[in-house]
């Protein structure tokens, strides 16, 4: 429809006056291990802020505990000691700052994680769930191989479903491919998440507004949304299809009706268990490529960032679009850009141009928007023609929060060459991804947004667990890929294997290694010292089946960022 491509652009409804600005949402909280002296300590900063009266530090285990308080600061600090810190293990802080407008008192959170030499090694396979279109399943076959062999060196197990094409809203094809998923499920315990390839059938449910166009708006975008998160919530008992009515949408597929297959619920009825990313490039006809050829770049692309072929010049660029500032949209982006990145590698500006020319890691855009853009800095045609150079992307303007549309934004932005890999509609509600510092997927950032009521306290708490919230991309996609072993093969002595011989890259420093077993078993083994040349690994102790069935080792590394120190699995060698 080609009143999708909106020549009118439409203000985002502001939640509160637009005279507060982003920034006094912000905190930008940044972390820092001190152990060089005598007392060590977690060092807590973030930006200053004049309008601040007070800031109150609380603290957790990482998404174990409650917050508890430890302590208070004036509002002219801007940095906190934590001198009881968490060895060995992730420490969750909640920053509150607290600060004065128009004679209310109004309060604001930010989070960041940081490890103090945890040990994140994990000790289990994990499984991806492919769902496919089944009219791509041959054009696309060569390079979904590749990919599968690719995740597989980062402990991914994969499981493929070819499934029916649908490029309308179709119930039945939603209910069979949710009842094939479960199934899947029941069979597979290590089951984490799923990708989408190809135009598979689209859940829809609710009756709601995320960007605020509701049905009094000249142009209504007021009704059942697209909602994959319906694929990750495996109780299907309480969601609902016997209440709304409404079909004010100016976008007749929103319309919702009772017992239509368009669930009634606006927000998650449960806790979501399996992480859903869709690369689906059905209707983007700026374009020229076919559907098949978009997702085998996008698989391409894939692989070279998990190999580290494809790596961003620069690591965070924000945009904030709104001229009045309002509602502290922009924090979210702030917040977490900041915790991953550090402030000095955050840079604002204007991005239209910008992200065409230079790289960068991570973006935050809002603006007034449009299905197809965001205004002044993100469009569609735009970047189908020139390229976009962003590989994760969080993304705030009207309508583009409708991911099931023709030359919708987010999907967009990942169809792009050459390198962008994931886009949300973020900050209604605001995002979890200060998590990803610690080698967490984009995947289990999704859950954990998701499944946010009040753990994470944001200026857009309404908007918490809507069904909305969604992932473009592939949710088994991490920040930390590091490749620090060249090759490993096999020692053999007659008709048997003794052992491997690792080849390990120049400076690289390994802590240990895991075998992983095609049985689904994996076997880690640690080094006294950790050391940075080739190694072999005698396995005399190893069933002798287990050593047959051995496929990939990966090494044990030493991860050192912005959210602290700890032991990381790095990218695995298939052995040779």
């Amino acid at each position: 429809m080609k009143m999708l491509r909106l020549a009118l652009l439409f203000l985002l409804a502001a939640t509160i006056t637009s005279a507060q600005y982003a920034k006094q949402y912000a905190i930008m909280i940044e972390s820092k291990i001190d152990d060089t002296g005598f007392a060590p300590q977690v060092i807590l900063s973030w930006q200053n802020d004049t309008t601040a009266s007070r800031y109150v530090i609380y603290r957790r285990l990482y998404e174990v505990d409650k917050f508890e308080k430890i302590a208070e600061v004036s509002g002219g600090a801007n940095t906190f000691s934590d001198l009881d810190p968490l060895y060995g293990k992730i420490a969750e802080y909640k920053v509150e700052k607290v600060f004065n407008y128009d004679k209310e008192q109004i309060s604001t959170y930010a989070y960041k994680a940081l490890s103090w030499d945890a040990n994140l090694v994990s000790e289990d396979w994990k499984t991806l769930l492919i769902l496919v279109d089944n009219t791509l399943a041959f054009s696309i076959s060569t390079k979904l191989e590749m990919y599968k062999k690719e995740i597989e060196k980062q402990g991914w197990r994969s499981i493929v479903k070819y499934v029916p094409r649908v490029e309308t809203f179709n119930a039945k094809a939603v209910l069979n491919n949710k009842a094939m998923i479960k199934a899947v499920y029941e069979q597979t315990p290590n089951l984490k998440a799923i990708l989408i390839l190809g135009r598979v059938a689209v859940p829809y449910s609710g009756n709601t507004a995320p960007d605020g166009h509701g049905d009094d708006n000249p142009l209504p975008h007021k009704g059942a949304y697209p909602a994959d998160v319906f694929y990750g919530d495996l109780d299907t008992r309480d969601w609902t299809d016997n209440k709304v009515s409404n079909d004010k949408s100016a976008f007749p597929r929103q319309h919702n009706y009772v017992n239509d297959g368009k669930w009634d619920d606006s927000y998650i009825p449960n806790k979501v268990e399996l992480a859903v990313g869709r690369v689906d490039f059905f209707d983007l006809p700026f374009f020229n490529e076919s559907e098949a050829e978009m997702i085998i770049n996008y698989l391409q692309k894939d692989i070279d960032y998990r190999s580290g072929v494809l790596n961003a010049d620069n690591d965070g660029i924000l945009y904030d679009g709104f001229e009045s500032r309002q509602a502290g949209y922009a924090a979210d982006g702030w917040n977490n850009l900041t915790a991953l990145y550090g402030r000095d590698n955050v840079v604002e500006m204007r991005i239209r141009e910008e992200i065409i020319k230079n790289s960068y890691d991570m973006v935050y855009a809002n603006a007034n928007g449009g299905i197809d853009n965001i205004s002044d800095a993100i469009y569609s045609g735009e970047i189908a023609e020139k390229g976009y150079k962003g590989i994760h992307n969080m993304i705030f303007g009207s309508y583009n929060v409708d991911w099931d549309s023709e030359s919708n934004l987010l999907r967009s932005i990942i169809a792009s060459k050459p390198m962008a890999l994931t886009s949300v509609w973020a900050t209604r509600p605001f995002w979890t991804y200060f998590k990803l510092g610690l080698g967490e997927t984009f995947g289990e950032a999704l859950l954990s947004t998701q499944n946010n009521r009040s753990e994470y306290i944001y200026p857009s708490v309404v908007y918490n667990g809507g069904v909305h919230i969604a992932l473009m991309g592939d949710p088994t996609l991490s920040l930390i890929n590091e490749s620090p072993l060249d090759t490993v093969f096999r020692i053999i002595d007659g008709s048997k294997i003794i052992g491997f011989s690792v080849k390990v890259k120049n400076g690289s420093e390994i802590y240990g290694y895991q075998l992983l077993i095609n049985r689904n078993a994996v076997i880690t083994h640690y080094f006294d010292e950790s050391i940075n040349d080739d190694f072999t690994i005698d396995i005399d102790e190893l069933d002798q089946s287990d050593v047959n069935s051995t496929r990939i080792i990966r090494p044990i590394i030493k991860i050192e960022n912005k959210s602290g120190r700890f032991l990381y699995l790095g990218n695995g060698e298939y052995i040779e």
